[in-house]
């Protein structure tokens, strides 16, 4: 299993470090680090039933995730009428916990720092209706929560835009409902990749393959981790996502060190970001744009 020799580094402010050449670098230009369903994580180094080493994608929280570098976060919502807290952050059709916990540390960290976030509700396993009535209800939880910290939407800004105009912060749904509006601040979600892979070679052959037909400058989230199958799972062939994605972010490291592969990654959202060099790769290759 792979670890992170920078597993103690932090970089709150690596964007705010930019120079403001690389700051003049539009949104959709730039490389950032990001984590897959960043809202299931846990702390405790214990041994798991099997079953719940296919639960957890990482190992900090998103106060943790944010002050080691990640920029962009994957969180899956199911709804819940009848406990006291409706919005839970979930793993399909698992919840984890309250989704009030992850925007009070989204709502801090951007208080504090003068940092771009991109806040991706992709998915929405459970408790939603055939309508856009639930997915309007989050909406009104989440804008209430954020208050004037959200952006208006447009790929096209810049690091200066946005840090100049004070919000700073991207919320996006994979389904917008028609009673939101653009004046509302959300933002529909960027096109995603999933490799969609069981093993390792099919991995890297299926992100080859589409590194080669994207297309340069355009916003996009390449999912940088493998997919068990249920029977897997159920069986513990893998060893958990902790295993996979060690096997997996060892491979992915090496791809930062290469031009052609930053050039055509936009966002990349990886599992357990401290086993990567996700950030420093995301530092190193913005500080040279417009350069």
């Amino acid at each position: 299993m792979t670890f992170a020799s920078n597993c103690l580094k932090i970089r709150p402010n690596w964007m705010e470090e930019l120079s403001d050449a690389a700051k003049s670098t539009k949104l959709k230009e730039l490389f950032l680090p990001g984590t897959h369903n960043s809202g299931s994580y846990e702390f405790k180094l214990q041994t798991y039933h099997f079953s719940k080493k296919y639960i957890y994608t990482q190992d900090v929280d998103i106060m943790g995730q944010l002050c080691l570098g990640a920029r962009y976060f994957d969180l899956r919502v199911g709804y819940h009428n009848t406990t006291k807290e409706p919005w839970w952050v979930a793993h399909n059709v698992v919840s984890i916990r309250a989704l009030s916990k992850v925007l009070d540390d989204l709502t801090a960290f951007l208080d504090a720092t003068r940092e771009i976030v991109i806040l991706d509700f992709y998915k929405f396993p459970t408790g939603f209706s055939n309508d856009d009535s639930t997915h309007t209800e989050l909406f009104k939880f989440v804008n209430d929560h954020f208050k004037n910290r959200m952006t208006f939407p447009s790929w096209e800004s810049t690091l200066s835009d946005l840090q100049r105009d004070g919000s700073r912060l991207l919320v996006t749904f994979n389904h917008v409902p028609k009673t939101i509006s653009q004046e509302d601040y959300l933002w529909k979600s960027a096109p995603r990749y999933w490799p969609n892979a069981h093993y390792l070679e099919e991995f890297v052959k299926n992100v080859k393959s589409y590194i080669k037909q994207k297309q340069h400058k355009t916003q996009a989230v390449l999912m940088g981790e493998m997919t068990p199958r249920s029977g897997e799972v159920f069986l513990n062939l893998n060893g958990g996502l902790r295993k996979m994605s060690s096997t997996v972010n060892t491979e992915i490291n090496t791809w930062f060190g290469q031009k052609e592969f930053i050039d055509k990654c936009n966002i990349v959202a990886v599992d357990f970001i401290q086993s990567t060099d996700i950030v420093d790769a995301a530092v190193y290759w913005n500080s040279k744009k417009k350069t």
